[in-house]
């Protein structure tokens, strides 16, 4: 009987831990404006993440991620590379960016506070309710802000990154 016991509580535990393993990799999938939108139209929820080239913090953000992505299932991170969105400032004061290219005008109607890469946006039944700006690479946290104003980075409250993610990708 105690054998039988034994070999019960082994595969249960067995079963216990294959459940926890089972599901999809963490993903990032690049995303075209046009696609933003269309996921937008469709009331989706998702996050998803604008970056460039160059951006030193976006380097770090995706090391981080690579090396931790193992440990998050059944998430996928949307990807909009904006190098090429021709941002500028209208004036060196001004606390909006500017652009000359329709992707970059169009993200901007989505996202009129975009200023800083990375900059994750958290889009419930296809609205954007939260973005996270920057990546703190001494603590793995992104600065949480409102959609509807340019951030604040002293007044701005701070979250894991993986914390952002997972209460908002689904």
């Amino acid at each position: 009987m105690k054998r039988f016991v034994s070999i019960v509580c082994a595969l249960t535990m067995c079963l216990a831990l294959m459940g926890c393993q089972s599901g999809k990799d963490f993903q990032t999938k690049d995303i075209t404006v046009s696609q933003l939108q269309e996921k937008m139209k469709k009331k989706d929820t998702f996050v998803f993440m604008v970056e460039r080239d160059g951006c030193q913090f976006c380097k770090k953000l995706n090391a981080y991620i690579k090396k931790t992505k193992g440990e998050h299932k059944n998430i996928t991170v949307y990807v909009i590379d904006s190098t090429d969105f021709g941002f500028q400032k209208e004036t060196e004061d001004a606390d909006h960016l500017i652009s000359t290219t329709d992707d970059g005008k169009a993200l901007l109607k989505i996202t009129p506070y975009f200023m800083y890469t990375p900059a994750l946006y958290a889009v419930k039944k296809g609205k954007v309710k939260q973005a996270a700006i920057g990546f703190n690479d001494s603590d793995k946290t992104v600065a949480l802000w409102k959609n509807t104003s340019q951030i604040d980075f002293e007044q701005a409250e701070y979250e894991d990154f993986w914390d952002f993610i997972e209460n908002n990708a689904q």
